[in-house]
């Protein structure tokens, strides 16, 4: 037997905390929690009144209303129209609620069950095994109290709930500030760039001359295109110069791009492929339009991209611009099938220029902290989640 199958048999988890050594139990949810359904009431949106008591769905909090249907701890599990059945929607909840008729309400007998422990035990069974129904799958309420669960006693599902609930603040604290920071940053991009009448809204003090407006073939000094190396070739790839393609590139992401391929210099001599200088700013104009970057290396592209190289200015400041001016350009086309964008599209599109370096460099040092803070808190929230994940594999049997 190994160790894996000998813990599965003994019902001991890989991590716990210091102290706990007693096996684990398997029970049905039905004998260690009760089910409050029958106190849910499923209100149409024009029939509900406003208020601040939150209302709650399959999926979630759908709504904010006056008055509940339920008032304290419980879990709540989606009986059917759940958005992702791979990722089934259970919540926890605490105090005053209003439950419509799309989620079960739980709650764990006292001694016998911690709802914060329930909470991550039930959310490790595989659910969609037990959906039945169509394309609104459903998951029957005798069905749910069959399911089983193994827990060990109260006392360390109340440590565990508790680890897990400290996570969940964590990754939510900085969810939170990674809302504010995307919104500061759009408000900085609305305010802080010229409008129609050539002025920002916003502005460091000690600048107050018009913005000046150009082309975007007068801002770079020359536009290098893209190709791709026959893959056939073996020594055409496994090279040291980056090979970017569209997916390479996030959306938003303007200085930061996850290079997958590289390239020799026979595949550049052998395709369409061209060296491009470093600090120059890459395009999507075809798969993946609108999509661009500032790449401080020198690389080559796939055809599906138009490089600008040589760009007068701050080179971070002119990606910013590009990027507003892209991003008015693809609303502009929304409606239409947008197969790309063509190299004479690209070249005429206008931007908006401070006349001094110095404000186009204050400007760009701001957006550039604020993407570096953006940054910060979702790696942060990535880390968290994947150290939640791999705890909910180690610490439940």
């Amino acid at each position: 037997m190994t160790k894996q199958n000998e813990k599965d048999a003994k019902r001991v988890p890989e991590l716990r905390f210091k102290g706990f050594t007693d096996d684990w139990e398997q029970r049905k949810l039905g004998d260690i929690t009760r089910r409050y359904d029958n106190l849910r009431v499923p209100v149409t949106a024009s029939k509900r009144k406003h208020g601040d008591i939150p209302y709650y769905g399959a999926n979630g909090i759908q709504d904010f209303v006056s008055g509940y249907t339920h008032d304290g701890e419980f879990i709540l599990v989606a009986e059917d129209g759940a958005k992702d059945p791979k990722d089934y929607p259970v919540n926890y909840v605490n105090g005053k609620i209003w439950v419509n008729n799309h989620a079960h309400v739980l709650q764990g007998i006292q001694g016998l069950a911690n709802n914060l422990f329930l909470l991550n035990g039930i959310k490790k069974i595989n659910i969609v095994a037990y959906l039945v129904g169509g394309s609104r799958a459903k998951l029957n309420a005798e069905t749910l109290m069959q399911l089983s669960i193994k827990l060990p006693s109260i006392h360390e599902q109340e440590k565990i709930g508790q680890l897990f609930q400290s996570l969940d603040k964590t990754i939510t604290l900085h969810e939170e500030k990674h809302r504010q920071l995307e919104q500061l940053k759009k408000a900085l991009l609305q305010k802080m760039f010229a409008d129609e009448t050539g002025y920002p809204i916003l502005r460091f003090k000690g600048f107050s001359d018009a913005w000046e407006q150009r082309r975007l073939k007068n801002v770079a000094k020359s536009n290098i295109g893209g190709g791709t190396p026959k893959t056939s070739v073996k020594e055409y790839w496994g090279g040291t110069l980056p090979w970017i393609q569209s997916s390479d590139l996030i959306e938003g992401e303007l200085f930061d791009v996850h290079v997958k391929k590289h390239i020799t210099e026979i595949g550049i001599k052998n395709s369409a492929a061209k060296l491009i200088p470093k600090n120059s700013i890459a395009v999507v104009t075809r798969v993946g339009v609108g999509k661009l970057a500032f790449l401080p290396f020198e690389y080559a592209t796939s055809q599906d991209f138009l490089s600008l190289n040589g760009v007068t200015g701050n080179p971070r400041f002119i990606t910013y611009a590009l990027q507003l001016a892209i991003k008015k350009l693809v609303r502009q086309l929304q409606g239409t099938s947008i197969k790309g964008i063509t190299k004479s599209e690209l070249l005429k599109i206008l931007i908006k220029v401070p006349l001094e370096m110095a404000e186009q460099e204050k400007v760009s040092n701001l957006l550039l902290s604020t993407d570096s803070l953006i940054t910060f808190h979702q790696h942060k929230i990535d880390n968290l989640k994947r150290l939640k994940r791999a705890l909910l594999q180690k610490m439940f049997v």
